[in-house]
Parts: structure tokens; sequence; C-alpha cells
């Protein structure tokens, strides 16, 4: 084994972990789930340096739609996680909106699917949610977090 890979053999992802579970509140036992291993292999690699397999790694990394280098080195994009909450917290209110408003939902059933007034409803409600979730992502910039709903 060469020195290089020596260096890599035992590796402390703890750090970043923590991020991406306080910014997406996700538990250890959440965590352990999409890395495919035991709540127990996941604590060890919460608590400092160890050896993640391979396959938890690129198991987390696909779950958590992050790169394995993001996982492995820390190198969290803060500004595409502001995006990803911004853009699920829009559209899980959207969701909330169309079961709960009376009016909103009942305009939605009201058009027929692909008729020009549908249409017109889409990219109208469309247009407001984007410019809620711009202001969103905007804030959380400006704030430097993660906002939630």
């Amino acid at each position: 084994m060469t020195a290089e890979q020596e260096r890599y053999e035992t590796i402390d992802i703890s750090k970043t972990l923590r991020s991406i579970m306080a910014v997406r509140r996700l538990t250890v036992s959440d965590m352990a789930r999409m890395a495919g291993v035991s709540k127990r292999a996941m604590d060890n690699y919460l608590a400092g340096p160890s050896k993640p397999r391979a396959t938890a790694i690129a198991s987390l990394a696909k779950a958590l739609e992050l790169s394995a280098d993001t996982i492995l080195f820390g190198e969290l994009d803060v500004n595409g996680e502001a995006a990803y909450q911004a853009a699920f917290n829009t559209f899980v209110k959207l969701m909330r909106d169309l079961k709960s408003d009376p009016d909103l939902s009942k305009r939605f059933l009201d058009f027929e699917p692909g008729s020009e007034a549908f249409n017109d409803f889409v990219m109208s409600l469309a247009f407001e949610r984007a410019g809620a979730f711009r202001r969103q992502f905007a804030a959380t910039r400006r704030e430097g977090k993660i906002v939630f709903l």
C-alpha cells in the first residue's frame, strides 16, 4: 500500500455527515438506511475517523443526490443545498395548498388537462411559485442558512 492509499485508509466523514443530517433533518437511522448499513456502523462513521465501505458511500451519495466527493471530502455546496431546500419547500407548499385551499383546488379541478385554460392556470401558478422560490432562495443565501417550511 502506498503512502497516499494509507492516508485514505481511514477517513473522517463525520463532520460532513452531521452537516447533511442537520440541513436535511435526517436521523442516524435515516442515514443508516440510506447507506445500507446498520445504525451502529453509521454511529461509527459519525464518531470520527472510520473505514466506510465504498458501497455505503455510493448508496449515500445516490440517496442524497450528492457526489461521493462531497461525502468523502466535505465539499458541501451550500448554495446547491439552499436551492434544493427552497425547491423542496416550494413544491411541498404547493401540494399542501392544492389539498387545503378550496379555491385553488377548485380552479385546478375545473380545468380540462391540456386545455388552453388549464395551461394558462398552470403557467400563472408556476410563475407565482417560482417567484416564491426565488425569494426564499435569496433569503436563505443572504442569511447563510437553510429555511424549512
